[in-house]
């Protein structure tokens, strides 16, 4: 299945321990967003780790945190 990172929003201010985040992700077949933690080694990397082995994040929330209607 292919991903594409709409957007993630971190919850962490320093890239250097866990980074925590939020991302939304367009599947093909809709929307999904997950929460995780990523190894702060870059944004791209951990965006797909989160992606990948994150936990499901409710998707009409996440929506709205990143401004998005639908």
């Amino acid at each position: 299945m292919d991903k594409k990172i709409l957007g993630s929003l971190w919850f962490t201010e320093r890239r250097e321990v866990k980074p925590i985040g939020i991302i939304l992700i367009e599947t093909g077949y809709g929307k999904k967003a997950y929460i995780g933690t990523g190894w702060g080694a870059s944004q791209a990397v951990d965006e797909q780790k989160i992606a990948d082995t994150g936990a499901k994040f409710p998707t009409d929330v996440a929506l709205k945190l990143f401004g998005m209607d639908t």
